[in-house]
């Protein structure tokens, strides 16, 4: 007399049999897709005493701030002027004015260079902190910023009120600023 675990129909051996099908059936199934990584890269700077962030992806390169100035007359506010960096001409943005911050009272040392496909633009900033990694959870999507353009312009709030910018929304304002000038 057999074990009633194994006769066959017995739910103890359907079972059995559906979990090897199973198996076999994952086993042939093409692998997962690599999980997202969980970071992203992006360069911490201080304006105005506050700490902001650029994504890296977006980040040209970062220098000091010893470029002669050009003033363009009739260029719409936020623009200050040019400069030439290495031959390129690159339009330099107040960015205290585009995230509608007080003026800077602080010394401006450096200057980041923003590219979003073909578009440029530099701004001047205090510091440079780092080039920092920061876990995608770790932001909040809606900052609870100083004022609606800093909300407007970025894309998330990260740890200890670090601000970080999103450099297509920054552009999209500009570009309504030379527009409607």
């Amino acid at each position: 007399m057999k074990d009633e675990k194994h006769q066959e129909g017995s739910p103890a051996l359907q079972s059995a049999t559906l979990l090897r099908k199973r198996a076999r059936e994952l086993a042939k199934s093409p692998p997962a897709p690599a999980v997202e990584d969980e970071t992203f890269t992006c360069l911490e700077f201080t304006l105005n005493g506050s700490s902001f962030a650029i994504p890296i992806e977006q980040t040209r390169e970062a220098l000091r701030n010893t470029l002669p100035l050009t003033f363009v007359p009739g260029l719409p506010a936020p623009y200050r002027g040019i400069v030439n960096i290495r031959g390129e001409i690159v339009p330099v943005i107040d960015l205290a004015m585009l995230l509608g911050l007080q003026p800077s009272r602080e010394e401006l040392h450096f200057l980041i260079v923003l590219a979003e496909g073909e578009k440029v633009v530099a701004f001047a900033c205090a510091g440079i902190r780092r080039i920092r990694n920061l876990p995608r959870n770790a932001l909040q999507q809606h900052p609870a910023a100083q004022n609606s353009r800093v909300t407007q312009c970025s894309a998330g709030m990260g740890p200890h009120g670090l601000v970080l910018l999103d450099p297509k929304a920054m552009f999209s304002i500009l570009e309504t600023a030379v527009q409607k000038n």
